[in-house]
């Protein structure tokens, strides 16, 4: 199987989702059973077994790491920094990382020739129903709440925008899985 590089991914997020559509246009018709993710550092390994998960693909993905924090001269302060946004990844149920402050984040990093919301145009392209998905993970709206809470006042509204986000992210997972996923 070959190594195949995306283009355009900005973040660890990206690198795997950008990563597997680069391989489906190469190789539309493989099956893939095993995605192997390295990076440098390996306190990463929770925030990529937590993307793998909800990109439906834990029991195929597989993580490795080059150091330990500890050995680096930096280590302690980059785990650090790796803590504080899984806190945050977690407070907002956000391990594909499409709120609002990883957007930021990833416009400070581009440098690209195109615009940056032209930088993935030919990927959206290709996996419509993937990017859809994913766009409408980056917020839950007032009027998507009062439509899923229904008639009914007296709901939750944390319980609501719960069961909008597990919707959406299945909604996400099934996309990923048809477009991205399965051999065309």
């Amino acid at each position: 199987m070959p190594v195949v590089l995306d283009e355009v991914a900005l973040d660890s997020a990206e690198n795997v989702i950008l990563g597997l559509m680069a391989l489906r246009l190469r190789e539309p018709q493989v099956r893939i059973k095993r995605i192997g993710f390295y990076s440098l550092w390996q306190f990463k390994k929770q925030r990529m077994t937590k993307l793998a998960k909800e990109l439906g693909v834990e029991n195929q993905f597989y993580f490795s790491a080059l150091a330990l924090a500890e050995l680096a001269n930096a280590g302690r302060l980059a785990q650090e920094g790796e803590e504080k946004q899984l806190a945050v990844m977690a407070a907002n149920h956000d391990y594909l990382l499409r709120g609002k402050e990883w957007e930021a984040k990833r416009v400070g990093r581009y440098n690209g020739a195109a615009p940056y919301r032209d930088r993935d145009a030919g990927l959206r392209a290709a996996f419509p129903a993937v990017f859809a998905a994913l766009d409408g993970l980056r917020s839950v709206t007032l009027g998507e709440v009062l439509a899923q809470a229904g008639a009914d006042p007296a709901r939750d509204v944390h319980e609501v925008v719960g069961e909008l986000r597990r919707k959406k992210l299945d909604e996400f997972r099934e996309a990923f899985a048809a477009e991205v996923l399965n051999p065309r």
